[in-house]
C-alpha cells in the first residue's frame, strides 16, 4: 500500500506548526535512515510513497514530539487537515449537506491512499460513525492522526466542539465515532 506525498508533506508542516519550528527535523532524526533520506529530500505531492514511510513518520510524532502520547498524532492530523483544506475548500465545506459530506469520504480517501475504503455506518447532523477497511500497514499513531483530520473536516462543515474517538484499530482497518454541537 502507498500514500500520496501530499499526506507526508502535510504531516511535516503540521509538526512545525504544532510543536514549533524545527520539530519536523527532530521527528525525522528519530526514524529509520532510509525513511529519513526519502523524506528529507523533495517530497512530491502527487507521487506515491510506501505506507511504511507514513507509519514511521507518525511513530516519530508519537515518540519524539508527543513523548509517547497519541494526542500528538491527533494534533498533527488536525493541523494537517487545516492546511490541506484551506482556500476554496473552507468556503465550500460549510455549504455541503451532511449526507453529501459522508458520502464523499471514500472518494477523498482514494486521493491520499492507494487502497482502502471508507464505510459510513451511521451519520447525521450531530453524530457519525465510520470504518476504514482494506488497508495494509496502518498503525495506531496513523489512526489517531486520521481521527484528528476528521475532527477538522467536521469543524469545516460547521460542527462545533467536535469529539472524536478511535474505537478499534488494526493493520487493515480502523473504526471511529464522532459527535459535535452545531
Amino acid at each position: 500500500m502507498e500514500v500520496r506525498g501530499t499526506a507526508l508533506r502535510s504531516v511535516l508542516v503540521a509538526c512545525d506548526e504544532e510543536f514549533g519550528a524545527g520539530s519536523s527535523k527532530r521527528g525525522l532524526d528519530s526514524v529509520d535512515s532510509g525513511v529519513r533520506v526519502a523524506l528529507q529530500g523533495a517530497v512530491l505531492s502527487t507521487s506515491w510513497y510506501p505506507v511504511a514511510a507514513q507509519a514511521a513518520l507518525h511513530e516519530a510524532v508519537r515518540v519524539a514530539l508527543g513523548y509517547g502520547s497519541m494526542e500528538a498524532n491527533r494534533r498533527v492530523g488536525r493541523r494537517a487537515a487545516l492546511d490541506d483544506f484551506r482556500g476554496v475548500y473552507r468556503v465550500f465545506l460549510p455549504l455541503l449537506k451532511w449526507k453529501f459530506l459522508w458520502s464523499s469520504l471514500d472518494r477523498a480517501w482514494s486521493r491520499y491512499n492507494s487502497a482502502g475504503r471508507v464505510l459510513c455506518t451511521e451519520h447525521g447532523a450531530r453524530r457519525a460513525r465510520f470504518s476504514i477497511v482494506e488497508v495494509q500497514g496502518y498503525t495506531d499513531p496513523m489512526w489517531h492522526a486520521i481521527c484528528g483530520r476528521m475532527c477538522a473536516v467536521i469543524e469545516f462543515a460547521g460542527g462545533r466542539d467536535v469529539r472524536g474517538r478511535v474505537l478499534e484499530t488494526g493493520a487493515t482497518r480502523g473504526e471511529f465515532e464522532f459527535d459535535w454541537d452545531r
